[in-house]
């Protein structure tokens, strides 16, 4: 494996981290207690993408993957529930904003394409989750931009967004993980589903709320009337 497109695929990803961080930031706030908290989460997936980058060949336990994605996302989805400022915030979000977050995984999905391009990652996986977070990505910037706030989109596009990122970490733990250890590989792109998908996936569990919300307050109307 060439050094320079080794490094240069690392720094895409990191790159992406820092990108998707700072839209979250944005979206949230800059608040102390948010700003450790991604600097805590990211600090965790570069240094287990660096170990598995310069050590490749040790394999993560099967469990791994999707116990961390879970633990992440209801940790992230408490923690915005919970806070005050970050609930607040959250609370009074609309549609655009969540479809702005969501565009990002076109981001992503390129990335994981040129993984599978440099051959750091299966082609099996690559088609399956890179393409997915392609397409879900373009369709929420195109939903952003058209300003939809079509209910039925909305719990489609949230519904399908989700199901992808479940399936990205399904195949993560079932193909990526084991091809990874059977080629001596580095696993450093294992930095994308440990940050970016519970983040993704907590963002979607907020558009629920927000939809669930929206639906409530239409109820509540229909009844006064």
């Amino acid at each position: 494996m060439n050094s320079i497109a080794l490094w240069s695929c690392f720094s895409a990803v990191l790159l992406g981290m820092l990108a998707l961080a700072r839209q979250n930031l944005r979206f949230y706030g800059g608040g102390r207690f948010i700003r450790t908290y991604f600097l805590i989460w990211g600090g965790l997936a570069v240094g287990i993408g660096l170990f598995n980058m310069l050590s490749p060949g040790i394999p993560f336990p099967a469990w791994f993957l999707p116990i961390s994605i879970i633990s992440m996302t209801v940790l992230f989805s408490l923690s915005v529930a919970r806070r005050p400022e970050l609930n607040q915030r959250a609370t009074h979000a609309n549609l655009m904003g969540w479809y702005g977050l969501q565009s990002m995984r076109a981001y992503f999905g390129s990335v994981i394409m040129l993984g599978a391009a440099l051959g750091l990652l299966p082609w099996a996986f690559a088609l399956s989750a890179g393409v997915g977070d392609i397409a879900v990505g373009l369709i929420a910037q195109a939903l952003k931009r058209r300003e939809v706030r079509n209910p039925i989109a909305a719990w489609s596009f949230t519904l399908a967004g989700m199901a992808d990122l479940i399936n990205a970490g399904r195949m993560g733990a079932v193909v990526v993980t084991p091809w990874l250890f059977e080629r001596q590989m580095p696993g450093f792109l294992l930095m994308l589903p440990l940050f970016g998908v519970p983040l993704m996936l907590a963002n979607h569990v907020q558009t629920i709320r927000h939809l669930v919300r929206e639906l409530r307050m239409q109820r509540l109307l229909a009844t006064r009337r």
